[in-house]
C-alpha cells in the first residue's frame, strides 16, 4: 500500500522536510553567526549539519548543496559558521511551508484512505445491487 502514497518531491521539498521533522529551526533571537551560543544543547539541537542531512536522505552533497543554496536564496533558510562546518535551520518562512507541505500531504494521504475504504465498502454493495436487478438473489 505505501506504493500508493509514493510520490517523488524534489530535493530541496525533502530537506526542508526533513529540517522540519526534527524541528531544525533558527529562532529570531539568532540573527547573527556571533550571536550562536554553541554551549546552549537545545540550540545546537536545533541545527543540521550538512553530513547529517545527506546521510539522512541518501543525497550526494553536490545536490544536497545545490537545494541548500536555492532554499537559502528562496529565504527558507539560514546559514550560520560555527568551529565544525556550516550549520543550517529553518526561518519562520522555511517553518510555515515546511508545516504547509506536511499538512497538504497528510490530507492527500487521509483522502486517499477514506476512497479506498469507501471503494471497498461500496463494492458489496454494488454487486448486491446488481445481483438484484438482473434477478439473481
Amino acid at each position: 500500500m505505501s506504493l500508493l502514497f509514493r510520490e517523488e518531491r524534489a530535493n530541496w521539498v525533502k530537506i526542508l522536510e526533513e529540517m522540519y521533522e526534527y524541528k531544525m529551526a533558527i529562532g529570531p533571537d539568532y540573527q547573527l553567526a556571533e550571536d550562536i551560543d554553541l554551549e546552549n544543547p537545545i540550540f545546537i539541537d536545533q541545527l543540521i549539519k550538512l553530513n547529517t542531512l545527506a546521510d539522512n536522505l541518501n543525497l550526494e552533497i553536490t545536490d544536497l548543496e545545490d537545494s541548500i543554496n536555492f532554499l537559502k536564496s528562496a529565504g527558507l533558510v539560514r546559514e550560520y559558521e560555527s568551529d565544525d562546518g556550516s550549520s543550517f535551520g529553518l526561518n519562520q518562512e522555511g517553518l510555515q511551508l515546511a508545516h504547509q507541505i506536511k499538512t497538504e500531504r497528510q490530507r492527500r494521504n487521509t483522502n486517499l484512505i477514506l476512497v479506498a475504504l469507501t471503494a471497498i465498502l461500496a463494492i458489496p454493495l454494488l454487486v448486491d445491487v446488481i445481483r438484484w436487478i438482473c434477478g439473481v438473489v
